[in-house]
């Protein structure tokens, strides 16, 4: 629901709204120095998982350790045991021998990426935290279990938030972030976390976990170190006086969302004209109706540019829900993107340039991309980008700036790969 300049004058008329605007800026030395107390003791957005960004294989590993008996957090049988209780499978007994392989080879010339064998059972899981599904994988891998497995029971995981392409109805999907349909890792780890008895293996879990959420669910959860400021409001909600005011406040907050995200995105166009002037976005759309939509580009670009080359942000999901930024060069190759002519014909030198310029990965569609720092844009990101920001503008939050000086090196470094040839 948006609202007119109008409209929201209308609603700033509510009685108690200047009170309660008043009230709260009173406060907020003190809520700021709460905030600030709460980083400095509990540090409580560090998260290692965040900070290295695990790709697949690593994700892979991560999960091999926790599963193997005998990995380095040293609680035995407990993680893999809850994984097979939570599929209907039998569990392995203390002095059971538990076996957990990575990369293990198929007659298709196939890898399944983990296998746990006890004497009961056989499981494969399939990791797809991102990537897409190969023409009859999952048939390939269930046959290949059920070729090894003699007589244990033999189940296929598929660890995703993707619909299984082959062998459906036969495979185990299990999602990553609870979905309340399908078995999560997320639940299955949390129901773990009373049983652990070493508190650095707890804040091991309890770090993927967050990190589950906040890349593979429908939302991030609201920063601990900002509930302070929430505490503030819901005090003032409490008593009569301004609860009419916190109301008119919350009926706008999509229309300040939506204002909030647009800042981002004039941030980050002025930012790449400042350096470059001819710099332009594609379309006229803003930032937060385009991120609204799934998989559909932001483009930022020079005039200068080739067609169909640009530096974007896209939504994978729908809502401002799993954004990255890149740039965005289709593979001309590719049969669908040359038959809808939407190909960049410089796409094997702005790959060249962008495997120099490292990290990311591609696509198709994006010669290099990567996850935002924060890759759901909802309500409480916009609003930390202003409460966080050392200045209250949008650009100086530290993830924009680091946003903005990502978007700015990846321009040039195509800049420069277009300026020798």
């Amino acid at each position: 629901m948006a609202f007119t300049s109008a409209e929201l004058t209308r609603l700033t008329d509510v009685p108690n709204l200047a009170s309660l605007t008043q009230r709260i800026s009173h406060q907020l030395p003190l809520l700021d120095a709460r905030r600030a107390g709460a980083e400095l003791y509990g540090s409580p957005r560090l998260n290692a998982f965040e900070l290295f960004r695990p790709d697949e294989n690593r994700i892979s590993s991560l999960i091999a350790d926790l599963l193997d008996p005998t990995g380095t957090h040293g609680q035995g049988n407990l993680f893999v045991n809850s994984l097979l209780n939570a599929i209907g499978l039998p569990t392995a007994g203390l002095n059971d021998h538990v076996s957990i392989r990575r990369e293990m080879p198929t007659t298709a010339k196939r890898r399944i990426d983990l296998l746990i064998e006890t004497p009961a059972v056989l499981v494969g899981i399939e990791n797809k935290p991102w990537a897409g599904q190969q023409p009859q994988q999952l048939r390939d891998y269930l046959d290949a279990l059920n070729a090894w497995a003699g007589r244990k029971q033999v189940a296929l995981i598929f660890l995703s938030d993707q619909e299984a392409k082959s062998a459906k109805g036969e495979v185990v999907v299990v999602t990553f972030a609870d979905d309340g349909e399908s078995p999560s890792l997320q639940t299955i780890l949390s129901d773990s976390l009373e049983k652990i008895r070493s508190d650095r293996v707890r804040t091991h879990v309890r770090e993927f976990i967050t990190y589950m959420k906040t890349q593979f669910g429908d939302g991030a959860p609201v920063d601990a170190s900002d509930e302070a400021y929430v505490e503030a409001v819901e005090a003032e909600f409490a008593g009569n006086q301004n609860r009419r005011a916190v109301a008119a406040v919350l009926l706008a907050y999509d229309t300040l969302h939506q204002t909030i995200v647009n800042e981002i995105g004039e941030h980050l166009l002025e930012s790449l004209k400042a350096i470059y002037d001819d710099f332009e976005a594609v379309d006229d759309e803003n930032l937060y109706d385009v991120l609204s939509n799934k998989q559909v580009s932001w483009e930022l670009r020079r005039s200068s540019w080739p067609r169909n080359l640009s530096v974007s942000l896209e939504a994978d999901q729908q809502y401002l829900n799993k954004v990255f930024y890149g740039v965005k060069s289709p593979d001309p190759k590719v049969p669908a993107i040359a038959a809808e002519k939407i190909g960049c014909a410089v796409r094997p030198a702005i790959e060249k340039a962008m495997k120099a310029f490292g990290g990311g990965s591609k696509t198709n569609h994006w010669a290099w991309w990567s996850w935002c720092s924060a890759s759901y844009w909802g309500p409480e990101f916009s609003a930390q980008t202003v409460l966080h920001s050392p200045t209250g503008k949008v650009g100086d939050h530290p993830e924009i700036t680091e946003l903005t000086e990502r978007m700015l090196a990846l321009a040039a470094a195509v800049d420069v790969e277009l300026a020798k040839s």
